[in-house]
């Protein structure tokens, strides 16, 4: 009888069901539906805590496991499944990552495809460190301190500007770029979607305006971050942070008395500036301000109303004034007037 189910576990075809099913079979059953293409997740996760060791690598091998599961494994007692999960192509950066820190299960890590930008760096730090780095006694805590130390001290440039753009990068390794000697680099730790706020914090007091620039426009920069750029002294530091739609209506209402026309704009363009701000920047002296208050879907429609028929005139206007500069000025000046005529407040 077992025979049969393994054929059925075996065989390419086999449904989600059906493997779902012989899943609580003998060992040579489980087996195989644990390295079925076709076992489904909920299966995987049940086998992945099976007693038998071999059961458990097929899982780590099947590219069906999900990262979650394959997390749990990349710790398992055994070093022949930490092997498999540092194989498997589905294996997150992050996992590799701590993975290399795993004596047995290094050099498969440096080898997997989803750990490109930091082969090269982290094969420099275990050459570098040597003895120090494979003594059996260090801890893996220890072995990921070397790492990221001599990461820092050894990755080419273009290694480093694509850690700190990626979008699934490892916090502490981003940590370490953020203090990077080259602007780029920590520049590209500040835009990242992913940089968790208190990195961010650190960013917002950088001596270059371009990394602060980018913190204050990152959708995860806090509300004390935003506060505190407002008032900084560089005018595209505050115009990005009066255009975040994260920025507050109290911030906003500040940045929108301030001397900058260009930060005016960028309040006016906020999608969530409310109504009687917009109504307020519609009387701005800068047309530039009004066009974009104008624009903005929040502003009540009488004003749009008004604001659009402004600009309407001193598009007609700068027509007429482009005409006029013609070699035969003459024959405009009664459209000059009859346009002008047409408009209406």
């Amino acid at each position: 009888m077992w025979r049969t189910k393994r054929s059925v576990a075996k065989n390419p075809n086999t449904d989600a069901d059906t493997l779902r099913a012989l899943s609580t079979g003998p060992w040579k059953v489980r087996l195989r539906v644990a390295g079925h293409p076709n076992t489904d997740a909920d299966t995987l996760k049940k086998l992945s805590a099976d007693k038998d060791k071999y059961i458990r690598s097929e899982v780590a091998r099947n590219p069906n496991t999900s990262p979650e599961i394959l997390l749990t494994l990349s710790i398992d007692k055994a070093k022949s499944i930490r092997i498999d999960v540092a194989r498997n192509p589905n294996t997150s950066p992050d996992i590799l990552l701590a993975l290399v820190a795993d004596k047995d299960a290094e050099w498969t890590s440096l080898h997997n495809p989803n750990l490109p930008a930091l082969s090269k760096a982290i094969l420099s730090a275990i050459r570098r460190e040597g003895s120090a780095y494979h003594t059996s006694s260090i801890t893996a805590k220890a072995r990921r301190g070397i790492i990221y130390t001599t990461f820092i001290n050894y990755a080419d440039v273009l290694d480093k500007l694509s850690l700190a753009s990626s979008m699934d990068p490892n916090i502490e390794i981003l940590l370490a770029l953020s203090t990077d000697n080259y602007m780029p680099v920590r520049l590209g730790v500040a835009e990242n979607p992913n940089t968790p706020t208190d990195i961010l914090l650190a960013l917002s007091t950088d001596k270059s305006k371009y990394v602060r620039v980018c913190v204050a426009r990152n959708p995860n920069t806090s509300l004390e971050v935003l506060q505190k750029l407002s008032t900084d002294d560089y005018i595209s530091v505050r115009s990005e942070v009066a255009e975040n739609p994260n920025t507050p209506t109290d911030i906003l209402l500040a940045l929108s008395t301030d001397k900058s026309e260009s930060v005016r704009v960028s309040v006016a363009r906020n999608p969530n500036a409310p109504p009687d701000l917009l109504r307020s920047l519609g009387k701005d002296r800068d047309d530039s301000v009004r066009d974009e208050v104008a624009r903005n879907p929040n502003t009540p429609p009488e004003i749009r109303e008004k604001l659009n028929a402004e600009i309407a005139l001193r598009e007609a206007q700068r027509r007429v004034s482009r005409m006029l500069e013609d070699e035969k000025p003459e024959k405009y000046e009664e459209p000059l007037t009859s346009w002008a005529d047409q408009i209406h407040f």
